[in-house]
């Protein structure tokens, strides 16, 4: 059965699943969930009692070029509750990030966090902001800070094969 844009249920389990990755994730543990192809995605770090950092990716990694955000995509994400990228639209390649500033969106989600909140931003822009149409594009990459591979047999998208993050 073939999920997509309108399969709200899809969508929802989704969402529900990253939540429980979040919930079982400790200190030094990261979530990436990401298209297939195009280097869009949503990272999650998990920073024990600080909370969890989450990122979201901006045209200075977006491959290919001629998939990069537009400055109406930009506005999407500032409207979602993203902190702003460093890199500007459209194409927006920046030799270097400012000193403590991020080159993607993100967002400092602390104690205690709503991870079902935290899991429904994640969703939301993957499907509105990179137009993503079905989960069925999506994989997820787990990892310790040791470079160990998790594993979330319960997520409901495959998991990423190989070194590509």
């Amino acid at each position: 059965m073939q999920t997509d844009i309108d399969d709200e249920q899809g969508w929802a389990s989704l969402a529900a699943g990253i939540a429980d990755c979040l919930a079982a994730m400790d200190k030094g543990e990261y979530l990436i969930v990401g298209h297939k192809a195009v280097n869009y995605f949503v990272q999650f770090a998990a920073e024990g009692n600080n909370g969890i950092l989450a990122e979201a990716v901006s045209n200075q990694f977006i491959e290919p070029l001629n998939a990069a955000l537009t400055v109406e995509d930009y506005e999407r994400m500032a409207a979602l509750g993203w902190n702003g990228a460093t890199c500007p639209p459209p194409i927006g390649r920046a030799a270097r990030s400012p000193k403590g500033r991020c080159p993607n969106f993100s967002r400092k989600f602390r104690p205690p966090v709503e991870l079902r909140e935290l899991a429904e931003l994640a969703v939301r822009t993957l499907r509105e902001v990179y137009g993503i149409r079905t989960i069925l594009e999506l994989e997820y990459k787990a990892f310790s800070e040791a470079g160990t591979s998790i594993r979330f047999p319960l997520l409901s998208i495959g998991r990423r094969r190989g070194k590509r993050s």
